[in-house]
């Protein structure tokens, strides 16, 4: 992952999904998260673009979660552009 880096949540569908391709498209690395069961496949749909996608099945409805989810994000060791 030699890019610049989002964070999308959200990204198993909808805006979100659409939000993470986009920015996949322009360059972006991204790291998508969602509690969505259509992950992976989203997940596929992004890797398209040729950039490094890391999925990460979260449910942010708690604190906990929302901190779990930043310490795999700051675990890849590179400043997060976008979120």
């Amino acid at each position: 992952m030699e890019d610049k880096l989002a964070l999308v949540t959200g990204a198993s569908s909808g805006i979100g999904h659409e939000l993470a391709k986009e920015l996949a498209h322009r360059g972006y690395d991204v790291v998508v998260a969602s509690a969505g069961e259509r992950l992976g496949e989203a997940a596929e749909d992004i890797r398209g673009s040729g950039h490094q996608v890391m999925e990460v099945s979260v449910d942010l409805a708690t604190r906990k979660r929302v901190e779990q989810l930043w310490e795999q994000v700051q675990s890849l060791g590179r400043p997060v552009d976008v979120v």
